[in-house]
């Protein structure tokens, strides 16, 4: 069963991750254009937050940050945060992924992505997650990320894109944060104009 459901999860993923980024590769033509040269590029960046693995990760387990269970299954997660089909994973998949996160069934592995940044005026993908990965890093409750990144998927919080997109203020993003459960301090520290990885 949960290999089934594991598979569901991968799928969807997948098709909603393609569908976004096939629609940015124009704007991205200087990116590096093989896996390797991407872990290469990873790897040569000086400033990492301390919860990342090597490949720019962040991993969560019923036991907390960093804590991988054995002999279950990793599911590895590529957000972003103005992508529509990463939303549409959120709002269909995380509760599901939450209760076998929460059961042992699953180690989680997030990584931050900003490829949409473009498709801001301010750019909103950067702030959002340079406030994901501070909260990683300052609060030990993954539970507060995962509310957080929830709560900035809804459906009546994403901003839309290009022509759609309307300014979303660091405010309304702290408040997200807020709503997770992330106290007010750490609230702060994630918007004060850092870049969060510096943090720990």
């Amino acid at each position: 069963m949960i290999v089934a459901i594991i598979a569901v999860l991968l799928v969807v993923c997948g098709v909603a991750l393609y569908r976004s980024m096939s629609v940015n590769r124009s704007a991205t033509e200087d990116a590096p254009q093989s896996e390797q040269a991407a872990h290469d590029a990873l790897r040569r960046v000086k400033v990492k937050p301390s919860l990342a693995d090597d490949q720019g990760g962040i991993l969560i387990s019923k036991n907390g940050y960093g804590s991988r269970i054995d002999d279950v299954p990793t599911v590895g997660m590529y957000l972003e945060p103005l992508c529509p089909g990463c939303a549409l994973v959120s709002r269909t998949l995380d509760p599901t992924i939450k209760s076998m996160l929460d059961a042992g069934q699953i180690n989680l592995d997030l990584h931050f992505m900003t490829f949409q940044d473009y498709k801001s005026s301010d750019e909103y993908s950067t702030r959002a997650f340079n406030a994901a990965v501070t909260i990683a890093q300052q609060d030990p409750n993954p539970d507060h990320l995962l509310g957080y990144l929830m709560n900035i998927y809804a459906q009546d919080f994403q901003p839309g894109e290009l022509g759609e997109y309307r300014s979303v203020t660091d405010d309304r993003l702290k408040q997200q944060a807020l709503d997770a459960g992330v106290d007010k301090a750490t609230v702060d520290k994630a918007f004060d104009g850092q870049t969060g990885t510096g943090h720990g």
